[in-house]
């Protein structure tokens, strides 16, 4: 009755009686007290790096929907060519959220209470988290997008422009995106090496696709001066570093 009334039922594998067994929700197999502890913060550290890498997806699919949208209601042509929505949704979203996996467990982990047993996965924090980001995102490419429109630039110029700052949007809010609450810094900026790879990987494809003539053509991308690259890095940058300057200012108080 004990194991059964307990929030999570714990029974010995080896020592424990079958109807313990039955009734426990978690057998230790090597009746080891620690690997109690040992499993607690391996859950933790899966459970905060799953929302992480899925908050993440999901804000890039808003700030996605919100930069298309805007173009139709306006009548302005789409900011990027549907073959490169095609590698977006095929080499960044899945490969940058797979990275979060890999995560290191943050130093919190160790010392915070539980979460109660009803709290939804993406509670109000995290639905918030997911639009303010995404909303970030949006305005970061749709900015430069409409100023190369209003400068008169060829189509083609400003999807590249676009796609430049949502390759590097991309890479800075996974970056991000490791914590909500410890900075780039405390966390160790390049810790993560699945995604430290993998932002090598897109920012060499990237300038790949946009300066090879045969693959630029493929992807309906034009060569645009350096400067315009450094343009869409800060564009990408200035609002990822408005979330660290958030993270910084919270953990100071």
């Amino acid at each position: 009755m004990a194991l059964r009334g307990a929030d999570i039922g714990i029974a010995m594998g080896r020592r424990g009686t079958d109807v313990a067994k039955e009734s426990a929700e978690v057998v230790l197999a090597d009746d080891n007290y620690i690997t109690i502890t040992r499993g607690i913060f391996e859950g933790r550290k899966f459970y905060d790096n799953l929302k992480k890498g899925i908050k993440y997806y999901l804000s890039v699919k808003t700030a996605l929907i919100l930069i298309f949208l805007l173009p139709v209601l306006i009548g302005l042509p789409l900011p990027f060519a549907p073959i490169q929505i095609i590698v977006l949704e095929l080499f960044m979203d899945l490969a940058a959220s797979a990275g979060f996996v890999t995560e290191p467990e943050e130093k919190t982990i160790y010392h915070r209470l539980p979460r109660p047993r009803q709290t939804a996965f993406l509670d109000s924090p995290a639905i918030v988290d997911i639009l303010t980001k995404g909303l970030m995102l949006f305005v970061a490419v749709t900015s430069v997008y409409l100023v190369s429109r209003l400068a008169d630039w060829p189509l083609q110029e400003s999807q590249t422009l676009a796609f430049s700052t949502w390759i590097l949007g991309h890479i800075a809010l996974a970056y991000v995106s490791r914590s909500d609450d410890e900075t780039l810094a405390a966390l160790g900026a390049f810790k993560n090496i699945i995604i430290n790879i993998w932002a090598i990987g897109a920012i060499i494809f990237l300038l790949i696709g946009i300066y090879w003539t045969t693959l630029s053509h493929q992807l309906g991308l034009a060569p645009i001066k350096p400067l315009d690259i450094i343009v869409a890095l800060a564009a990408a940058l200035i609002l990822p570093a408005l979330l660290e300057l958030r993270k910084g200012l919270a953990s100071s108080s």
